[in-house]
Order: C-alpha cells, then structure tokens, then sequence
C-alpha cells in the first residue's frame, strides 16, 4: 500500500497545483521537489500553494512550522488570511500577526484579534497617537490603561 503513495501514476489527470497539493498532504517531499524542479515553479507560487493547501486541511501546526522554515518570500499576510478565512482558533492567527514586520499591520491586526496587549506594544513601537486613540477606542476604559502605559514607555 505504501508503494502507491510514491508511485509517479497517483498523480496522473492531476493538475500540476493539485499533484503538488497531494504531495504537500502525503508528505511525500521527493514528489513534490521534483515537481517543483520539472516544472520550474518558483518559490513565491510554491509558498502560496504550500499556504493554501495546508490553510484549507487545517493543519494549523503545520502552517506555524512551515512559517517558521525560514523568512516568507511572500510575507505573513497570506498566512493570516487563509487561517482566518479556514477558521483557525486566534492563537494560530496571532502567530502569524507577530511574524508581521510593520508594527502599524501589527497593531491593527492584534487588535482585531482581541489580542490587546500585544497591539498596544506595537502600535506604541509606530508612536502613532492616532492609533493609539483607535486601539483605545475598540477596547474602552478597561483596557486604556495598557495602552497608557505603552505610551509612556
């Protein structure tokens, strides 16, 4: 039975995505390299298909690992939007958030999350009054001391 799963006929009538997209969920990693290589995909168009395939099985453990391999040549934005739009709990979310290089992106991002503290940290880090006033906002007089605080640091 293992035999099938790195037999080339498995991926036969397959689009080349879909061949790589099985190959991502097996596990079949020499499979998929040597698709990526005869066909000449390049690294952003892997990322994104590696992203999709793993946001759509909701493999949240595998996503954060594979965020983690090494700087995303396409940033962390794809990351977030296809956790959330798969429905990923806000813990995986929040991984990708904090991956995020503008700490503005950062902010907002918490924020929507209901991840306060750490928007506040990074909206105090743009020293950006007016974001500041909008987290406050979103979060009210229970929360505006965190913020405060991150002001006067």
């Amino acid at each position: 039975r293992d035999r099938n799963l790195s037999s080339p006929f498995r991926y036969m009538g397959l689009s080349v995505a879909d061949s790589m997209s099985q190959c991502i969920m097996l596990g079949n990693t020499r499979a998929l390299s040597q698709l990526k290589s005869d066909f000449k995909i390049h690294d952003r168009q892997f990322w994104y298909l590696k992203i999709r395939t793993l946001a759509s099985a909701k493999d949240w453990n595998a996503l954060q690992d594979f965020a983690n391999e090494k700087k995303s040549p396409v940033g962390y934005m794809p990351f977030l939007n296809l956790a959330k739009k798969f429905g990923a709990p806000n813990e995986v979310l929040a991984h990708f958030v904090g991956k995020m290089s503008d700490p503005r992106v950062r902010a907002e991002k918490f924020a929507q999350i209901g991840y306060v503290n750490e928007a506040a940290e990074a909206a105090a880090m743009t020293k950006d009054q007016d974001l500041l006033t909008k987290i406050r906002g979103m979060y009210g007089t229970s929360v505006s001391s965190i913020v405060t605080s991150k002001i006067l640091k």
